[in-house]
Formats: C-alpha cells, sequence, structure tokens
C-alpha cells in the first residue's frame, strides 16, 4: 500500500508541499483577502440546500464539491481549476483564513488523493456540497470522526 506521504509527493506542486508542511508560506495575508473570503463564504453559504449530483450536470440547479468552490471564488474575482485535485495543486499558501479551501481524501481504495473540497467557515466548520446528505450543507469537520481523520489541508491559492 502506497503511504499517505508518497501519494502527496505524487500529486506534485506547492499543494503537495503544504500538505506535507513544508516550508511554504503560512499566512492569512496571501491568497485572498479577507473581502474576498467573505464573498467567497457568502456565496457558498447562498447554496446551501442545492442538490448535490456528481459532476453537476444541470448547474446551478445541482452541485458537486469542486462546482460550489470554483462557483464560490468566482464571484469573489478568483478563477480556480474545475476538480478538487486540481484546485488542491493550484494553491500556494497554507491558512485557515475564512474560504480557504480545506481538501480531504474520501475514497477509502485511494487514501491520501485529494477527492472533496469544502470551503471553511472557521471554528472547524465548512460548507461543501456533501454527497451522503445529498446537498450543500454547513457541517462541523473537525469534530467529525469521519471528516477529521480525512483531512489533508487548508489552503489557498
Amino acid at each position: 500500500m502506497v503511504s499517505r506521504r508518497n501519494m502527496l509527493r505524487q500529486m506534485g506542486g506547492a499543494a503537495a508541499a503544504i500538505a506535507l508542511g513544508s516550508s511554504l508560506e503560512h499566512s492569512d495575508a496571501f491568497g485572498m483577502s479577507t473581502s474576498q473570503g467573505r464573498v467567497i463564504l457568502a456565496h457558498a453559504r447562498s447554496m446551501i440546500g442545492i442538490p448535490y449530483a456528481w459532476g453537476a450536470p444541470k448547474w446551478p440547479r445541482n452541485t458537486d464539491c469542486s462546482s460550489l468552490t470554483q462557483s464560490a471564488y468566482a464571484a469573489a474575482g478568483i478563477s480556480i481549476p474545475r476538480t478538487s485535485l486540481y484546485q488542491f495543486r493550484a494553491c500556494r499558501y497554507s491558512t485557515t483564513a475564512v474560504g480557504a479551501l480545506i481538501f480531504f481524501w474520501t475514497d477509502d481504495a485511494r487514501p491520501g488523493l485529494v477527492t472533496h473540497v469544502g470551503i471553511n467557515v472557521g471554528n472547524g466548520s465548512m460548507v461543501n456540497a456533501n454527497s451522503v446528505a445529498g446537498r450543500v450543507v454547513e457541517e462541523n469537520w473537525n469534530g467529525s470522526s469521519y471528516w477529521n481523520r480525512r483531512l489533508i489541508a487548508c489552503a489557498s491559492l
């Protein structure tokens, strides 16, 4: 079995280094501004209740995790890639700022590989398009035995 560290190294780029705890900048001043973070979060919260559908085939009537984050970032004037893995690879800064992207692995066959993304609310919570809930929800990830053990990184572009 491939270790989580080796899988993250294979992902490449700065995002893998963030997740591995490298010496990349950690600062809430880098990447998005505080006002952009508020816009991102407000947009994500406005989508709470929208049905989940993998690939978001009927966007904006449904969404998946990365379509939600891509849309929320676009509302703040920030262009990000379409999928959670490519969003992860695009990140340059480790941050816990409101509006930051929170990355997780959800595929037990590929532990450590980014397969889910949410928007950081702060205080251990996120807004995400949750396939189990079947819709966009705001939930606590830090107190969740499922999400907490699957956390990869919290980062921004």
